[in-house]
């Protein structure tokens, strides 16, 4: 590392942890302080919320720390130049982009990280969370949460399919077991619906994509006939036995796809690929693919940051500033277009996410190629 660069990180660095910290308490303080105080009037103590709060800063994290790049991209960058060292070191023959190489490596020195927890990490801290925020709202009320839920189309024939409904979710036991709780399964016959049959839990079948329904507290499977519109118990019910898949397949489709890992979401996607639910499974493309894109954004930031920066004291102290939010609000704001063409099957889940940071990081090329053109004529 040549004195440049520790010049030019020196200026960043200090910034960057600043903005945030900054970025991290607004964004506690938006979101998360209604819902604490909420939960502090149920009585819940201080070191509960504490570790609530401990369990949300990671996501709040991925967000904060690219908005924090371009601030201390900008800020660091506006006192070089303020100072005249921009100029210095053009003087002394050190081109723009060569400025620019210890922001870069920082600024992915920063992001890989992100993608790294953002894969596994961030999405349990999620769920935890989600836990304890649905625990503190069932205290003192007898309604079950249903979070866990999930609903799953299997195809029988070409005229005859079960939409299958756990109300409960994904339960896994000792030794391999599994079993899923509260089913419920409507089947469909020519696309109309004909029986509805329902379990306490259904188990599965080790080793098989088998979950055998299994008898209430009272003994008794139930059926609801459409043609005798009567509610019938464990004699009547045929269907004792469903096709469903492996219990890791089915917890993919539990839960918020901001509260599962990527492998899951990768299972999610295509099982629901599998019964015709492409919505969903392009939700669970474009989850997986951001968490890969979205942390780029520091590096996207760094790159426009820093040229804006350099211009602002040039061209006026509010001009750099102000592009450096214009930017900021169209590359959120291509995020979530090209997201949204995404979700709608326009383009794959990888260049709708990852479109937006191609123009980013192009938009930077040219801001620091503006800097070093203004640089050498200087």
């Amino acid at each position: 590392m040549t004195r440049t660069d520790r010049v030019v990180l020196m200026e960043i660095v200090g910034p960057f942890f600043g903005s945030v910290m900054l970025f991290t308490s607004l964004f506690l303080a938006a979101g998360e302080l209604q819902k604490l105080a909420e939960f502090s009037q149920k009585g819940v103590s201080p070191t509960y919320l504490a570790i609530m709060v401990l369990f949300t800063l990671p996501y709040v994290l991925a967000y904060t720390i690219p908005m924090a790049m371009l601030l201390a991209t900008l800020m660091g960058f506006g006192r070089l130049s303020g100072d005249s060292e921009i100029v210095a070191l053009f003087a002394s023959g050190t081109s723009f982009p060569r400025i620019m190489a210890p922001v870069i490596v920082f600024a992915l020195a920063v992001s890989l990280p992100i993608i790294t927890v953002n894969q596994s990490l961030i999405p349990a801290a999620n769920q935890k969370r989600e836990q304890m925020a649905r625990e503190i709202r069932q205290r003192g009320s007898t309604a079950a949460a249903t979070t866990d839920a999930f609903t799953l189309v299997v195809k029988v024939s070409d005229e005859q399919q079960y939409v299958v409904h756990a109300a409960g979710g994904v339960r896994f036991g000792t030794g391999g077991t599994a079993s899923l709780d509260r089913v419920g399964i409507l089947i469909y016959d020519k696309g109309l619906p004909t029986a509805a049959v329902g379990a306490r839990r259904a188990d599965w079948k080790i080793g098989t994509r088998s979950w055998v329904l299994t008898e209430d507290k009272k003994g008794e499977l139930w059926i609801a006939d459409k043609s005798t519109l009567q509610v019938m118990t464990s004699d009547s019910v045929k269907l004792r036995e469903v096709e469903l898949g492996a219990p890791k397949d089915l917890e993919s489709l539990e839960g918020r796809v901001t509260e599962l890992s990527t492998a899951l979401l990768a299972q999610r996607a295509r099982l629901r690929h599998a019964e015709g639910d492409h919505a969903a499974a392009r939700e669970a493309e474009i989850e997986a693919q951001g968490r890969v894109s979205f942390p780029l954004a520091a590096l996207v930031f760094a790159m426009v940051g820093a040229p804006l920066g350099v211009q602002r004291t040039r061209s006026g102290k509010g001009l750099g500033f102000g592009l450096s939010v214009l930017v900021t609000f169209v590359y959120w704001t291509t995020v979530q277009i090209f997201q949204a063409i995404g979700k709608g099957g326009g383009l794959p889940a990888l260049a709708a996410c990852q479109i937006p940071n191609g123009v980013g990081i192009g938009l930077g090329i040219w801001l620091i190629w503006r800097v070093a053109q203004k640089g050498a004529v200087n």
